[in-house]
């Protein structure tokens, strides 16, 4: 009887202790900080400052050439997007992002998008890497292929991002549609638009991805 119950007791100390490892493991690979975003939140806040006042510099310009019939080109590049992250929307336009969710950041490849982002809540606090490819299937029509999301380390189930990006999508009034692509989900999102001041039809015509860079071109009807 003496025996089994130190079995009893040894086995219920080893699984509590293999329970607190894995719980560790998790919270260590949930607090996980993906060193492109390390490098990223840490610009040199000068430097941010000065790509922030680009960007705007950049979407002014693109907003009056938008309202001009005839046609528009404009790039941005990851410096001046993840500048004004930094700075402009942290000072002026922080109802832009949800609840709980802070410092986001964005780097360009040729090969795809990561955005990341600071999640808070309780007590959670990662880093959330969305890893995708971005592309104009056809005029005013924007796809973006999900191939991974990760909260720190780990990785996220999908149908959850693709809930809350519907989610955000659906309060937003914007009309998201899912296709799927190599097993992969694609979010088809129309960019049909009028500009706000002239109500000009605005056309959509290009997009392209390189090097740091994002490049948008159309016309103005």
């Amino acid at each position: 009887m003496r025996k089994a119950f130190r079995i009893f007791v040894w086995g219920v100390f080893f699984l509590a202790a293999g329970v607190a490892i894995v719980g560790v493991g998790v919270w260590i690979a949930l607090r996980h900080v993906p060193s492109g975003y390390r490098r990223l939140a840490a610009a040199d806040p000068a430097e941010a400052q000065k790509a922030s006042d680009e960007m705007v510099r950049r979407s002014l310009a693109l907003r009056n050439a938008l309202a001009t019939q005839g046609k528009w080109r404009a790039c941005f590049s990851a410096e001046h997007l993840n500048g004004w992250f930094a700075v402009d929307m942290v000072q002026n336009h922080p109802e832009l992002l949800p609840a709980g969710w802070s410092s986001p950041r964005i780097q360009i490849t040729p090969g795809g998008i990561v955005a990341y982002g600071r999640f808070q809540r309780g007590m959670v606090d990662c880093v959330v890497s969305l890893y995708c490819e971005v592309s104009l299937v056809e005029r005013n029509l924007l796809a973006v292929r999900i191939h991974r999301v990760r909260a720190g380390a780990l990785p996220m189930p999908l149908k959850e991002v693709i809930d809350r990006i519907t989610q955000a999508a659906v309060q937003r009034q914007v009309p998201l549609q899912w296709r799927q692509s190599g097993g992969d989900p694609v979010a088809l999102i129309p960019l049909d638009f009028r500009h706000p001041e002239t109500r000009r039809q605005v056309q959509v015509e290009s997009l392209r991805i390189q090097e740091d860079m994002i490049c948008l071109a159309g016309s103005t009807q």
